[in-house]
């Protein structure tokens, strides 16, 4: 008996999720891809000639405009409208468009809630077909925001 504790082990329980867990992961993640693009919007403010401009639409959807101001004639904007579909789309639990304001019933992509037999996670179905990929929240808003700036002529340097 040294006297030195044995680290604790961390255990997986297998389980099956219901609709309601579901629905909770769901919010969750909105959460952090909306704070994720609300932040970024702020950083991205900073940079001169590129700026941002995030606006809640109601408690389940967000939209974004991004401008490089040094592109010309146009393409240098991005958009994009987020949605928390809250079950009631077939696109997928939380749905993007590339659009400013975009209402419902309208996608370039989507993240489904999936269940593991130990854990929720997410996946996404873009545009190009679905992937099989599992994402947590804060990797979707990375993927969403990645490609959005993208629209406007800005990459992120991750180096």
């Amino acid at each position: 008996a040294g006297g030195q504790a044995e680290p604790a082990r961390r255990l997986k329980v297998k389980q099956e999720f219901d609709a309601i867990q579901r629905r909770d992961f769901a919010d969750q993640a909105f959460a952090v891809i909306r704070d994720y693009f609300r932040g970024s919007c702020a950083e991205i403010n900073d940079v001169e000639d590129v700026k941002a401009r995030f606006e809640e639409m109601g408690d389940a959807a967000f939209t974004c405009m991004v401008v490089n101001r040094g592109m010309m004639r146009g393409r240098g904007e991005g958009h994009i409208t987020v949605r928390n579909d809250k079950g009631r789309h077939h696109f997928g639990d939380i749905s993007y468009v590339y659009e400013s304001h975009a209402g419902p019933g309208t996608s370039n992509g989507a993240a489904r809630v999936e269940a593991g037999v130990y854990n929720l996670y997410l996946t996404l179905d873009e545009f190009m077909g679905r992937g099989e990929h599992k994402y947590d929240a804060q990797q979707v808003a990375e993927r969403m925001w990645v490609d959005f700036v993208r629209q406007a002529g800005i990459e992120i340097d991750d180096d």
